[in-house]
């Protein structure tokens, strides 16, 4: 259902990435702009998150937005305390989940205080739970990254794109970070770790699907102390000793959207899972070493690769399906994947939604789609997209190699763009639409 920290891409990139984000220019502190090129905005302000979010997702019993907000490149990074750790989110949408995570936390850590639970508890080291020992350590420290990013996808050349799973193992040893974080681990630590709670523990994967399943909450997460406390909760309720039933009505507001995917996440064992997305990805042409490299790639989890085949199945009869499936193969970091994953959804959503779409077009940035109509469709899952000298140089780019397949390029944007942005994409020729999917209600 579900997403660090790194040099920002945006820095001495050759290429240059199509969009960063900032917050509304009138809405940034004077002192945290910083000089900028003429005719372009200033690069990564200091952003406030009572600008930006919601009050009821701002502060709740469990939690709060920290103020700061840091932008490195295409999504604002928030930083929330809590207490039970310090927890990051990479983009608008992450925060969703993580403070939907945090109130899962909550009613886990209420429940495992309960009489009934220590006696259950008790019961089980005799049992199963008593062997099976702890799937992952306790979390260390608190968040302290600040994402690397996802620039690289738009400057990612076609070749690179197909020789990623050569290189996806020295990839995910070189992204290691040293620092701990409250939800924290390597992206290749926190894919494993989901993927081994399926593999080695009888009885235990299904217990936490449920188990997250009445949560609403991705049995995959990357959050160490949510899994943490997932995993011992399911432990004991797979010794046969303890119920574990929470009724949550609904997923979060802004997140519905996942309900198919999330369904067969909870319900289904991960082999069974990826033994029909595997059918379904080749009922649509994509080959049998793609489908390899996708499922290869330890930065997506089950939940994302479902999330993946569930939009490609909405854009049915689409031709170039399998250059999506490329494109999502070649991720070299969980925030990569979540961004390719939401990437895909968007097209789906537009399919079905604004105009039947033919065709999808890969290029030397990112894929695109080609209408019925012959419009052609870049989609932009961002936060916020102003102008600087890199946005420009990638928008220009991506237009040119549109422009020889449609008269008519358009992008669409999940979030916001800055007026300065507006004026100059236009003028250069595209269409611009902002804030139109509310795949995340912003």
């Amino acid at each position: 259902m579900l997403t660090g920290h790194g040099k920002s891409l945006i820095e001495g990139s050759r290429n240059g990435v199509f969009a960063v984000l900032c917050f509304l220019m009138s809405a940034v502190p004077l002192s945290s702009i910083q000089a900028a090129p003429a005719g372009f905005e200033p690069d990564a302000p200091t952003l406030k998150a009572s600008s930006l979010v919601p009050k009821t997702t701002l502060k709740g019993p469990n939690h709060t937005v920290q103020e700061k907000v840091v932008n490195r490149g295409f999504m604002n990074h928030y930083r929330i305390s809590s207490p039970f750790g310090e927890f990051s989110a990479d983009g608008d949408t992450m925060l969703i989940v993580r403070v939907h995570e945090i109130s899962a936390i909550a009613k886990l850590k209420q429940m495992s205080k309960t009489q009934v639970f220590a006696q259950a508890a008790g019961d089980a080291v005799g049992k199963t739970a008593g062997a099976i020992g702890r799937v992952i350590d306790d979390p260390k420290g608190t968040a302290q990254g600040i994402s690397a990013g996802v620039g690289r996808l738009f400057h990612r050349t076609k070749r690179r794109s197909r020789d990623a799973y050569g290189t996806a193992k020295d990839a995910a040893t070189e992204g290691k970070q040293d620092q701990p974080g409250g939800q924290g681990d390597t992206a290749s630590q926190v894919t494993e770790g989901g993927k081994r709670l399926g593999r080695q523990y009888f009885g235990v994967d299904s217990a936490l699907r449920n188990l997250a399943r009445d949560l609403k909450v991705d049995p995959y997460t990357d959050n160490t102390v949510l899994r943490t406390e997932m995993d011992s909760m399911a432990k004991v309720a797979a010794a046969g000793s303890f119920g574990t039933k929470l009724v949550t009505p609904s997923l979060p507001a802004g997140l519905d959207y996942l309900d198919d995917a999330s369904e067969l996440v909870w319900t289904m064992k991960p082999l069974d899972l990826q033994l029909l997305n595997e059918k379904s990805l080749q009922n649509m042409g994509a080959d049998p070493a793609l489908i390899k490299r996708f499922y290869e790639n330890r930065h997506h989890s089950p939940s994302t690769q479902t999330r993946v085949v569930k939009a490609l199945e909405r854009l049915a009869g689409v031709k170039g399906r399998p250059e999506l499936v490329d494109y999502a193969a070649a991720a070299e970091s969980l925030e990569e994947a979540q961004f390719t994953t939401h990437m895909v959804e968007m097209l789906a959503e537009y399919h079905k939604t604004r105009e039947s779409i033919d065709r999808v077009v890969a290029t030397d940035r990112i894929p695109f789609a080609l209408t019925k109509k012959g419009t052609g469709v870049a989609a932009a899952p961002v936060d916020y997209l102003f102008w600087n000298q890199s946005a420009a140089s990638a928008a220009k780019d991506l237009f040119e190699a549109m422009k020889r397949h449609t008269s008519a390029p358009a992008v669409w944007i999940e979030g916001r763009v800055s007026n300065q942005a507006r004026k100059e994409l236009r003028a250069m020729g595209w269409t611009v639409y902002d804030r139109e999917f509310k795949l995340a209600k912003r």
